[in-house]
């Protein structure tokens, strides 16, 4: 599973626009064990071989499979420009901003 986990993990992180530190961000594994992931110099448990797959919006078996192309249904959750515009932003914001733009958006969410 080495290499062909490690190629897919590196393509379907990409085509989500993610660099290995978000993909750590998300997922709660360090950036270093993402990067020893996709060099297959080692492999996640099941547990998180999950929560990637997850984050990534990608089925187990699209990841662990060898296969030509990405299946439709990912690019379906992947994220646009303007929603890692603010995602970066957001990250890069002390807690009382970010909690402020939470507020905001779940007031918005309350009126519609």
């Amino acid at each position: 599973m080495s290499k062909v986990f490690a190629a897919n993990l590196r393509a379907y992180r990409e085509l989500a626009r993610m660099s290995q530190q978000d993909l750590a961000f998300v997922t709660g594994i360090t950036r270093n064990t993402i990067a020893n992931y996709e060099t297959g110099r080692s492999e996640p448990d099941f547990e998180k071989l999950c929560v990637i797959a997850r984050a990534l919006g990608a089925d187990i078996t699209d990841l662990v499979t060898e296969h030509s192309g990405i299946p439709d249904r990912v690019h379906r959750v992947l994220v646009s420009d303007d929603e890692m515009f603010l995602l970066d932003i957001y990250r890069k914001a002390n807690a009382t901003y970010r909690n402020v733009a939470i507020d905001i958006l779940r007031a918005h969410q309350e009126d519609n």
